[in-house]
This record gives structure tokens, C-alpha cells and sequence, in this order.
């Protein structure tokens, strides 16, 4: 056996070896680091603004009870989504379709301007400014609801449509959240299933 006394200045560099390698050990640091969530919130039936921008709690889906409603006469079950209170497809002549959602979210969130420029973007339209926001709004009450209702399309379908595409929203208030209802897709068959949709507005009841 070694006597450590007998090398002092020997033991004294082996025990500070020891308690530097026990250092660097204890700075080795394991993450477990989750994986990322690439899915986006659905926004009003939109997929391009998470909870976080727009200042809403991850907990925050949209507590309210869902109203009653008729479904049309030809109106199929559409996207899956935790986001859609509803949603349903319609499919037309042609391979046209188009996507009807129903969604909520406390507040106002974010505000016409920002909600109808963000629907405007995702059909390739730009933006409006806030002095011509009320040109582009018309409210009209259904069934005793006060709706304000967006309607807009493109005049040439884009490099990813065979037809132009065109889009209404019809937002309602009811006890501080925000409803809406929303129909997108190719202009030709939005035309056709307008009145439909304004109809199963009418028989939407909180």
C-alpha cells in the first residue's frame, strides 16, 4: 500500500485529478428536449396564427357550449380539428369543393382588420387598410343574431386552384366569445351553396 504521506506532493495532484474529472462529470447535463409541435392553431377555420400571437393562454380552446344547428341537404363531414365546432365539405361538378368551419375563441381576437386580412392572405388577396375596413363588412341580423359578414374572392384562380376561390364569414358575438362561420373555396360552387349557407345560419340558436 502506498502511504500517501510519503508523497505528499503526488497524492495532493491525484486528489485534485479526481475532483476535477468529478467536476467536469457533474457539469455533463442530460436534456430531454420535446419534440416540436409543427401544427398550427386553427384560427376561424385559418392555419397560419398560434395561441401565443394572438396573447391567448395555451389552455384556451373555446369554452362555450355549442349552439344548435340544421346541417344542409348535402353538406359532408369535412376536416377533423380539436379547433372546428363544426366542420363539413361540399363536393361539386368539375372536382370543385369547398370547406365550411365553425369555430370560437374569447375576445375578439385580434380584431376584424387583422382576422379579415389574414383570410384575405390565405386566398392570395392583399391586405385592406383600416379606413376602408367598414366597406368590406355588412351586418345583417338571422334569427335574431346580429352577424357581420365578409365576402370576397380572387378574379383568376392561383398556381395551386383550378378556379378562383372565394371566401364569406359571417362573425357573431354571444357572451363575450367570438362565432365563426366560415365558407371558402371554388367560387363557382361558394355561388351555389350561398344561399345553403346562409340558411344554416338561420338555423344556427345559442
Amino acid at each position: 500500500m502506498i502511504n500517501p504521506f510519503k508523497y505528499p506532493s503526488r497524492s495532493i495532484l491525484s486528489i485534485a485529478a479526481l475532483f476535477l474529472i468529478g467536476c467536469k462529470r457533474q457539469q455533463i447535463v442530460y436534456y430531454e428536449i420535446a419534440k416540436e409541435d409543427n401544427s398550427i392553431e386553427q384560427l376561424a377555420g385559418d392555419t397560419d396564427l398560434n395561441r401565443e400571437s394572438r396573447g391567448l393562454p395555451p389552455e384556451t380552446t373555446g369554452s362555450a357550449a355549442n349552439p344548435n344547428w340544421t346541417i344542409p341537404e348535402g353538406w359532408l363531414p369535412g376536416k377533423t380539428s380539436t379547433m372546428r365546432r363544426g366542420s363539413f365539405t361540399v363536393l361539386g361538378p368539375d372536382n370543385q369543393g369547398v370547406d365550411i368551419s365553425v369555430t370560437t375563441f374569447p375576445g375578439d381576437v385580434g380584431g376584424e382588420l387583422l382576422n379579415i386580412n389574414r383570410w384575405r392572405k390565405q386566398v392570395g388577396l392583399s391586405p385592406i387598410s383600416i379606413d376602408s375596413l367598414d366597406e368590406h363588412i355588412v351586418t345583417k341580423t338571422i334569427s335574431e343574431m346580429t352577424y357581420r359578414i365578409v365576402d370576397f374572392s380572387t378574379e383568376q384562380p392561383t398556381l395551386d386552384d383550378n378556379y378562383p376561390q372565394r371566401t364569406i364569414v359571417a362573425t357573431v358575438n354571444q357572451e363575450g366569445n367570438s362565432w365563426f362561420f366560415k365558407m371558402t373555396g371554388d367560387a363557382p360552387l361558394v355561388t351555389i351553396q350561398e344561399e345553403v349557407f346562409m340558411g344554416f345560419l338561420t338555423s344556427v340558436h345559442f
